[in-house]
């Protein structure tokens, strides 16, 4: 696994870390590249885990630009099926878990975004209040719901493919931890009733599409 410094490449192990600074919210020097594609991610580090600062853009079968535009992509990561996030994560990498998310909303304080979302990107109330403080840089990426419906008219099952939220919410695939089964974290706008923070309200995978931001243990 390859670490990028600002004087160099070195080679060494996620066990060892070596420069990772102890406090929450450091803004690491330090850099991963996924070796399948070449991207390089920036690193932060919150409490003892370590996150992507950006979400994963890394290309499958079962993933998708918002609107299908490719420069989407390119700022806000790929859209994945719950099947597809659930093995996207380069190696020693992995999912955030229901209670990753619940040790991060304390480090926040609460579950306001103000220190996770990033600065001139959100075009929601009070987004001029957002300091990212903590340095994930949390994009309003949306969302994609797909639903297949019979059409009496044309004799045949239509799917539909519906674009949502850009600019207003992000959501992530995250793993419940009671239970082998998936939910989402939603950032930004409610949708309905709910708010922001972990959701664990019934989510089915086969229909939705969400953000991932890959994280390990220092």
């Amino acid at each position: 696994m390859r670490f990028l410094l600002g004087f160099g490449m070195v080679l060494m192990s996620l066990v060892v870390m070596v420069g990772f600074v102890s406090y929450s919210g450091e803004q690491i020097a330090m850099n991963y590249m996924d070796e399948r594609d070449g991207h390089v991610y920036g690193l932060v580090k919150i409490g003892d885990k370590v996150w992507f600062k950006e979400n994963l853009r890394y290309v499958t079968e079962q993933s998708l630009c918002y609107d299908s535009l490719p420069e989407n992509c390119e700022k806000y990561g790929r859209l994945y099926s719950y099947e597809a996030a659930k093995t996207v994560c380069p190696e020693n990498w992995r999912l955030p878990t229901v209670h990753d998310v619940e040790e991060l909303h304390v480090v926040m304080g609460s579950h306001k975004i103000d220190k996770i979302a990033a600065r001139g990107e959100w075009d929601i109330r009070k987004a001029e209040r957002f300091s990212d403080e903590l340095g994930l840089s949390v994009l309003p990426a949306g969302r994609i719901d797909t639903l297949t419906f019979y059409s009496y008219m044309d004799d045949r099952w239509v799917d539909t493919v519906s674009f949502h939220q850009k600019g207003v919410a992000a959501s992530y695939w995250i793993v419940a931890d009671d239970h082998d089964g998936s939910t989402h974290w939603h950032i930004g706008t409610p949708i309905g009733e709910r708010k922001s923070g972990v959701h664990t309200h019934p989510v089915f995978p086969e229909i939705h599409k969400f953000s991932v931001r890959c994280m390990c243990e220092e």
